[in-house]
Order: C-alpha cells, then structure tokens, then sequence
C-alpha cells in the first residue's frame, strides 16, 4: 500500500529544520538564530519514558537499543524528506505526457497510446517523429496522445 506521502511531507516541513543530533538519552534539533545566523539548540527530546517510574520513583529508561533508536529517530528529519524527493521523481517517471505539453528528448525510447490501438511499447523518438522497430515504422502524426519513457530491462540475475 501506498504510503500517505502528503502527510509524511506535511508532518516533515512542520519539524523542526535540522540538522537533529542525538545523544545516550536525547535528540537536539539545531538550526540558525534569527539574528546573526550562527547554530543554536531549538529544541531537546529526551528518549526515554519521563511517565514511567521504578518502584524507587526514579524514571525508568526504555532499555536495548536506545541510542541506535535516538539515531534513527534523529536522521529521521533528513531522511524522511530525501526519500519523499525520491518517491515523487519516481512517480513523476511513471506518468503519462500529452504530447501536446511536452514531446521526449531525441532519440529516447517510449511506450506511447495511440489513438486506434491503445497503450504501444518501446517506441524511440527520432527527428520529431515516433518510429517503432527495425522496419523504423513511423507512427501517423497525430496518432499519438500520450507518451510515457519505456523501463529498464531487469537486471540479470546473479547465481548464487
């Protein structure tokens, strides 16, 4: 399922600006003062449960991997925004082009929809013109509604 990459980019602009650093016990959110631009704190996340107590009334951490888990909560403000930068590149790929907004780059390869047979695979767009196979067969100018760039190959396997 398809992640609500709205609200992940909404909650990340929201945070505050990084760079986050963390220590054994908590998360520092750094950023530029108003005034003169040098680092200061902007705010302090412990990363331990500050409502749990021992039977001592001494406040009882979360055990096992805490600074790994401050780390991953700290890179977090980073990577969070790269990977939503990634995914929309990626979903901008995969996306259907009239070709009355924009025509593909000269000599890339494309799956196109034509008027009369539907979606077509692995065109190639030369000289202002779609052609299709080693015949060069060039698709009838106007034929042609949408165009999307044709995906790689896989990759070949590696024996194990």
């Amino acid at each position: 399922m398809k992640p609500d990459t709205e609200a992940i980019q909404a909650r990340a602009e929201k945070a505050t600006p990084g760079p986050w650093k963390s220590t054994n016990s908590v998360i520092m959110a750094y950023g530029k003062c108003d005034t003169c631009d040098c680092d200061v704190l902007l705010g302090v996340a412990k990363t331990y449960e500050t409502t749990d107590y021992d039977q001592d009334g001494r406040i009882f951490e979360l055990q096992g991997n805490r600074k790994s888990n401050a780390n991953f909560i700290a890179y977090a403000r980073q990577d969070i925004p790269a990977l939503l930068a990634y995914i929309a590149e990626l979903e901008a790929e995969r996306q259907w082009v009239p070709v009355s907004e924009r025509l593909p780059e000269e000599g890339q390869r494309v799956d196109v929809v034509t008027k009369s047979w539907g979606r077509e695979i692995n065109y190639r767009f030369t000289n202002d013109e779609f052609t299709y196979g080693e015949d060069f067969f060039v698709a009838i100018k106007g034929e042609i509604t949408h165009w999307m760039p044709t995906p790689l190959p896989p990759l070949p396997e590696v024996p194990k």
